[in-house]
């Protein structure tokens, strides 16, 4: 039974519950940072018992043990600065989160330690908006400004949809709970803030009215346009932090007309070293970033409950909507978009997603569909042309998700095998099923091939814009996350699953088939395993790969050629240069490099983007959308 609130506060905390903390009067980088990670720990936490949940049983202690180090180590850095408003208070803060992720833990899985989908759900949802409302205090305790409103209301958008969807699955043993969960992570949220900064003027904003409960007398500064600060502001269409003409953005911070050449006028430097810089914030749950093959003005990032955003010029508006027809979230969702390599002329992009469908059909089939944009900036909804429907199973996961165009002009995509766990089914072997597959699609008709197979679930492929080769990041089953090669992309490959996972047999367990086999060119171990083989690995352990793309770009030439991916999980970012003897060369780790400065951090890496000049984007799960660029 869910337990009654103890106490009033909470009703004046949150009428919709959108809580900003202390305005600090400076900017100050060491409180943001201190917000972030305690935003981090409190989603982290929140995930281990979530996980727990989900499959029933205990919580991993190793799990909970790696949030706690991450926190410590965050807060030992800040304080190190000295320009923190509290010292020592690590412990302090750190009680204060776990006593709140038990207490939702109690109200939301109250049939511990059964397995209960929707209080894991719940839980996910809880940690989320604690992440999510720590950040856009941790933005304004930076920049020395108010909380953005808009910020917070995102948080509470998606904090509630995640609850609405829980409930709707119809196996929750709570309920109507939102409200309740709601407020304690706003008062917890509030009282952190305050803890942090030291003093300040907590607010609680709901539209048309404003509460006030003032400690002490702040100041509220804001920052004055200034082009060439990298933040668009006031009459700016665009602002990329430099004033170089060329590159797509004036020195005076105007859209400039489209180069034939794309790469003209772009500044270059050395990829020796990278930095991750903030692109766009304010996304929700972010799966996908895209681009119109010659259009360097615009971006698209895909939010996963079934919209696509367009950002131009530094400003955000929605491009496409089709939530209604959508089926999220766990692995299902609306989960990537392509456009036609002519749509500057024909309008044509297509999306891949899950579908909701009325009973008696089955929810969560695999649509492909092709729809129109009536301009530049917006896609009709109503020009939907389905041009596949992809039969899943009866559960929910490995769905793949990745649409792209080959350079042969037809359109790619990846279906994992349905779920279940060891592909039940045998669907990736299966020739005559078409999930497990690389699908390649003529974007026209809808005609569509099994193009290879033997693919678990990948999420996240791509092809060298300059060779046309195919790389393809396929997440494991629980021993071994791999990243796939084929020279060419050519038809007829068996990329192995489920005869084997990675290099390793799985069924059987030894004697499995290998032959004709194409094995991946790189594989490492899922944070599960124990095998002593993994230890050889330990420095890339993860838990769910996240496949990215050849780098082609115009501003680190250096980098050309060299393949980034990442894992979900535990957020690393790395890269390899060149395959020889079916083994990936030159690996580096990029991980230090492009953790983003100041209070800003990369939690999740639900997918890598290519704009049209070839530079590589990093899409955050958790709201943000980050460039690569050369190190500073």
């Amino acid at each position: 039974m869910v337990r009654a609130l103890a106490s009033s506060v909470f009703a004046t905390l949150c009428v919709l519950a959108i809580t900003s903390a202390p305005v600090a009067a400076q900017g100050n980088t060491c409180n943001a940072s201190k917000l972030t990670a305690t935003g981090k720990k409190c989603a982290a936490k929140a995930r281990c018992v979530a996980k727990a949940a989900a499959k029933g049983g205990t919580v991993d202690g190793e799990c909970l043990a790696k949030a706690e180090t991450h926190f410590t180590s965050a807060f030992a850095k800040a304080d190190s600065k000295g320009t923190c408003s509290t010292n020592g208070d690590a412990a302090a803060i750190e009680g204060k989160v776990d006593a709140h992720v038990q207490d939702v833990r109690d109200d939301l899985w109250t049939d511990e330690p059964a397995e209960n989908d929707c209080a894991a759900s719940k839980l996910r949802a809880t940690g989320r908006k604690c992440s999510c409302k720590l950040r856009c205090n941790a933005t304004a305790a930076r920049r020395g400004v108010s909380v953005p409103a808009l910020c917070l209301q995102r948080c509470e958008s998606a904090f509630a949809s995640a609850f609405s969807r829980a409930e709707g699955r119809g196996s929750c043993t709570t309920g109507g709970d939102a409200g309740g969960i709601e407020a304690k992570v706003d008062a917890f949220v509030a009282d952190v803030a305050v803890d942090v900064q030291g003093s300040g003027t907590t607010t609680t904003t709901t539209p048309g009215s404003t509460t006030t409960t003032s400690t002490t007398t702040t100041t509220t500064t804001t920052i004055s346009p200034s082009c060439g600060n990298g933040i668009a502001e006031g009459a700016e269409e665009c602002d990329d932090g430099n004033l170089n003409p060329g590159d797509g953005c004036s020195p005076t911070c105007q859209l400039e007309s489209l180069n034939p050449a794309l790469c003209a006028g772009v500044p270059t430097g050395s990829g020796a070293t990278l930095d991750a810089v903030l692109f766009q914030s304010g996304f929700v749950m972010p799966v996908h970033v895209a681009a119109p093959r010659l259009d360097p003005f615009r971006m698209f990032v895909v939010e996963q409950e079934g919209r696509i955003k367009m950002v131009k010029g530094g400003v955000t508006t929605t491009f496409l909507d089709i939530t209604a027809k959508v089926a999220c979230c766990g692995e299902r969702g609306l989960l990537s978009v392509a456009f036609h390599p002519d749509y500057e002329t024909n309008g044509n992009f297509y999306v891949y997603y899950t579908r909701n469908a009325p009973d008696p059909q089955p929810d969560g089939d695999i649509i492909i569909a092709r729809y129109h944009a009536t301009s530049p900036d917006l896609g009709d909804p109503s020009s939907e042309t389905v041009l596949l429907t992809v039969p899943h199973t009866s559960f929910s996961n490995h769905n793949g998700g990745n649409l792209n165009f080959g350079p042969d002009g037809f359109l790619y995509a990846g279906t994992g095998d349905g779920g279940g766990g060891g592909d039940p089914a045998e669907n990736a072997q299966n020739d005559a099923v078409m999930l497990g597959k690389l699908l390649r699609i003529d974007p026209t008709t809808g005609a569509t091939t099994n193009w290879a197979k033997g693919l678990r679930n990948p999420f996240r492929f791509s092809f060298d814009r300059a060779t046309g080769d195919i790389y393809i990041g396929d997440v494991g089953q629980g021993s071994w996350e791999e990243i796939d090669y084929s020279a060419g992309n050519p038809s007829g490959v068996n990329y192995g699953w489920d005869d084997m996972e990675g290099r390793h047999c799985f069924e059987p367990s030894s004697g499995c088939l290998t032959a004709g086999r194409t094995l991946p060119v790189l594989e490492y171990c899922n944070s599960a395993h124990s095998e002593a083989a993994c230890s050889t690995f330990q420095p890339e352990k993860g838990q769910a790969v996240t496949g990215g793309f050849v780098y082609r770009g115009c501003a680190m030439p250096d980098l050309h050629g060299r393949y980034f991916y990442a894992d979900f999980y535990t957020a690393f970012i790395r890269s390899f240069m060149g395959v020889s003897g079916g083994n990936a060369q030159n690996l580096q780790n990029h991980t230090v490099d492009l953790d983003p400065a100041g209070a800003l951090a990369i939690n999740n890496v639900s997918s890598f983007g290519e704009d049209a000049r070839g530079e590589l984007y990093i899409a955050d799960y958790d709201g943000e959308i980050y460039k690569i660029v050369p190190g500073s």
